[in-house]
């Protein structure tokens, strides 16, 4: 298990599925909110949220606060995939025979 303060970078590497490192797991020592990123998929970030031990939160309500922030986002997604679908597609052939 890797220990993780936030006070520095951690990267788990490549994870591929099947293989003996397809698993990484942290450990947070303290409370907090530790921002984290995919370096392979531009915009994929997310944040991970460390609750104090003496005050859980039940799955219910991780689920309704998904739901929630899934929910206030989901307008804003539609009308960025609709501008991105009025983007014409073109292709082009390579030397080799295939198109791009």
């Amino acid at each position: 298990m890797n220990p993780y303060d936030g006070t520095t970078y951690l990267s788990s590497g490549f994870i591929v599925q099947g293989t003996p490192n397809a698993n990484f797991q942290v450990n947070f020592p303290k409370a907090g909110s530790f921002p984290f990123l995919c370096i392979i998929h531009p915009g994929m970030a997310g944040t991970v949220t460390v609750s104090d031990t003496a005050t859980p939160t039940s799955q219910a309500d991780i689920d309704a606060a998904a739901q929630a922030a899934f929910s206030a986002a989901t307008p804003a997604l539609k009308a960025e995939a609709a501008k991105l679908a009025q983007i014409p597609v073109t292709q082009r052939a390579n030397v080799d025979g295939s198109t791009t």
